[in-house]
């Protein structure tokens, strides 16, 4: 009966720190579904070649989750979202996404949201999104 206290993964990942994902990380959205970087914003939503159609909030929200996984441990910025995405978003409407789905660090000096440390897939249904991805053919 050991096995409950049996750790799988005893090894944690390391982190990389915000300037490594600002020198060697490519900037921007990707499709949810190929991981294509070549997407197109149309109004509320990004819309890939592949056919895949999600709302922009929640490619933002994915993309924030994915850059929580590279700087595991790190709370992160509005600017340092707004980079990742290759300021493909202003900073206010990136803000207002940010402000809505994740929590904020107090006593900051800069508005910093808390770090879920877990990809998207891992914690969707933590998330409520107002429009829903669907694939368009």
């Amino acid at each position: 009966d050991y096995e409950q206290f049996e750790i799988l993964k005893p090894y944690l990942p390391i982190p990389l720190s915000k300037e490594e994902v600002r020198t060697y990380g490519k900037a921007g959205t990707t499709c949810a579904r190929c991981g294509n970087f070549n997407v197109n914003k149309v109004r509320s939503y990004i819309v890939c070649d592949c056919g895949y159609r999600e709302s922009r909030e929640e490619a933002i929200v994915r993309t924030a989750c994915e850059y929580g996984a590279l700087t595991y441990g790190q709370n992160f910025t509005v600017n340092d979202i707004k980079h990742f995405i290759a300021n493909q978003a202003s900073f206010q409407y990136l803000k207002k996404i940010l402000s809505q789905h994740f929590l904020t660090v107090p006593n900051e000096k800069v508005l910093t949201f808390l770090n879920y440390n877990r990809d998207f897939p891992y914690i969707n249904e933590k998330f409520e999104f107002q429009l829903p991805a669907m694939i368009v053919l």
